[in-house]
């Protein structure tokens, strides 16, 4: 069964809980790796809801073999206080953690889950809470990528224009230049899953 329920729920380990000064801590541990092989490879993929991160896994699923895990991460922005007027703040709602988890655990489910069952893939899922600038997001890839032992680091090109990208920043971009490991970056393709990378 690919949904993903209250038994795939895990607190994170002690490897896994932040240390007083990082930005990001995990919020949710999804384990559906069967208790792979120890000479299995490991990849990691972030991920999120948009079609893009969905032909990565596509492409990775055909790259890979079955006897691989695959790490997925995904990683969610602090809530932040609301400002409505000078000097005036709302704090964050108490649920909104758990709605990112429930949200996650819905995308995860639907666009992942079963075809990486289908495929004979193990995976685990970790959901991380922080800042979600290019520069934050790229240092939490980096060190998932080691604690992991990853392979490589599959990321989908988002379909963004090359105005919002300046402005924004690209996560690929900062993985690829800074990566110790190889990363494999999954280009978009315009109405369809990608086939070939």
């Amino acid at each position: 069964m690919a949904e993903l329920d209250q038994r795939d729920l895990q607190e994170p380990s002690p490897a896994e809980a932040p240390r007083e000064m990082e930005a990001h801590r995990p919020l949710l541990s999804v384990d559906r790796s069967g208790g792979s092989s120890s000479t299995a490879k490991h990849y990691l993929l972030p991920v999120d809801d948009t079609d893009d991160s969905e032909q990565a896994i596509d492409w990775a699923i055909q790259m890979f073999s079955s006897g691989s895990v695959f790490h997925l991460l995904h990683v969610v922005p602090e809530p932040q206080m609301l400002h409505l007027w000078a000097g005036t703040f709302i704090p964050p709602d108490e649920n909104a953690e758990l709605i990112e988890v429930e949200d996650t655990k819905l995308f995860v489910s639907h666009r992942f889950a079963k075809k990486l069952m289908a495929a004979k893939i193990a995976f685990k899922l970790h959901v991380v809470v922080g800042p979600t600038d290019s520069d934050s997001v790229c240092n939490v890839i980096l060190k998932k990528a080691a604690d992991v032992d990853a392979q490589c680091i599959v990321m989908a090109r988002h379909s963004k224009g090359k105005l919002k990208e300046m402005w924004v920043g690209s996560v690929t971009k900062s993985c690829v230049h800074r990566s110790t490991i190889p990363v494999a970056v999954v280009p978009h393709v315009a109405g369809g899953h990608s086939k070939n990378a």
